[in-house]
């Protein structure tokens, strides 16, 4: 989506404030809370970019055991309570949390900001990396 898409860093800040201070959640909607962690990554004959490391699902519901040793567990995202994530986040935290609403802003936080950020739902049923952790996976350590 982005490589179709020129956007200039004054309107990918703009964007970017919008989502972590002033976009609201959209009461009709859920949402799921995820964090993604970006890092340079090396392309051969190229410079390094930034690119997304991780994601990783922060609210989560047990659904089974993966294994017969019940060591791993098989989880699913699920539907966060907003307000509780936004003062948890936001107030006692003291942590940026962003507000994700539009496809546009998903891409914007998965290649460029990371971080914590309200996602809703809609938008991770379409999205085919996010909609992974609505199915059963296994929670294994680092939750990759």
């Amino acid at each position: 989506m982005l490589k179709n898409l020129e956007h200039s860093n004054t309107e990918v800040k703009h964007i970017r404030n919008r989502c972590a201070y002033l976009e609201k959640v959209n009461n009709k909607f859920g949402y799921y809370i995820f964090f993604a962690e970006l890092d340079l990554k090396d392309i051969e004959y190229d410079d390094p970019i930034l690119a997304t490391k991780t994601v990783k699902t922060l609210f989560s519901t047990w659904i089974d055991w993966a294994d017969k040793k019940k060591k791993v567990e098989l989880r699913v995202a699920s539907k966060i309570r907003t307000e509780s994530a936004i003062h948890q986040q936001r107030v006692l935290l003291k942590e940026i949390l962003y507000i994700i609403n539009q496809p546009l802003d998903l891409s914007l936080w998965l290649f460029s900001w990371g971080g914590v950020a309200l996602i809703r739902e809609d938008l991770v049923r379409n999205n085919d990396y996010l909609s992974r952790w609505l199915s059963p996976y296994k929670n294994t350590p680092g939750w990759d």
